[in-house]
């Protein structure tokens, strides 16, 4: 079985540093028609409204700056309660 992919804390520390659009900017450059502004103001518009009806509790921002792969971590992190984490050492009963 091959080891779980993981990301470190450290590394997500510095994700939320950077300017927000930063990486996606890049990625989308070679897009024609790919505005950054609108799709920012429309997921603002849309996790407004999401908040509104589903509560806040049951929403929260994910920062998707870096990697495609450490992105989908976190998001799966967030809303998947089955998703697979490596067991912490200190606690694992040695073999």
């Amino acid at each position: 079985m091959s080891p779980l992919p993981e990301e470190s804390d450290e590394l997500a520390e510095n994700m939320k540093e950077q300017e927000p659009g930063t990486e996606i900017k890049v990625r989308m450059a070679n897009i024609e028609f790919y505005d950054y502004e609108a799709e920012a103001e429309a997921a603002a518009k849309i996790y407004g409204l999401a908040g509104e009806s589903l509560g806040a509790e049951l929403c929260s921002e994910i920062h998707c700056n870096g990697a495609p792969e450490g992105i989908l971590l976190r998001v799966r992190k967030e809303i998947d309660p089955f998703f697979l984490k490596k067991d912490d050492p200190s606690v694992c009963k040695p073999e």
